[in-house]
């Protein structure tokens, strides 16, 4: 068989591998910058957070037989590199109304843009 779809499916194949590695580089960098920034018990624990809420997200999609393509797919470390960084300033005293703005789509900020 040759063609468009084994072209297709050969390249899939190879952007889900290369997203994979992308995806434990990203939470090998967000672990280290986490060990280095913060001294205190649980630092990893915002980015133990993120991590379940992926794999939850990955497991429900998959659950009701729902399929990811690879753009989709590359969204993940931009989701939780998110997820680290709103756990950080939960962590960090932020006061919760700020987070909460900033986290909305229609921040105050997003205007100026």
């Amino acid at each position: 068989m040759t063609g468009e779809p084994v072209l297709l499916a050969g390249l899939g194949d190879r952007d889900r591998g290369q997203l994979v590695i992308l995806l434990a580089v990203a939470v090998a960098v967000m672990a280290l910058v986490l060990l280095v920034a913060f001294r205190r018990r649980l630092r990893l624990l915002p980015l133990a957070v993120a991590i379940a809420a992926v794999a939850i997200t990955f497991g429900l999609i998959g659950a009701v037989g729902g399929r990811l393509t690879v753009a989709e797919v590359a969204v993940f470390p931009v989701l939780l590199g998110l997820g680290v960084d709103y756990g950080v300033q939960f962590r960090s005293g932020t006061p919760r109304g700020a987070i909460s703005i900033a986290a909305s789509p229609r921040s105050p900020d997003s205007s100026r843009c």
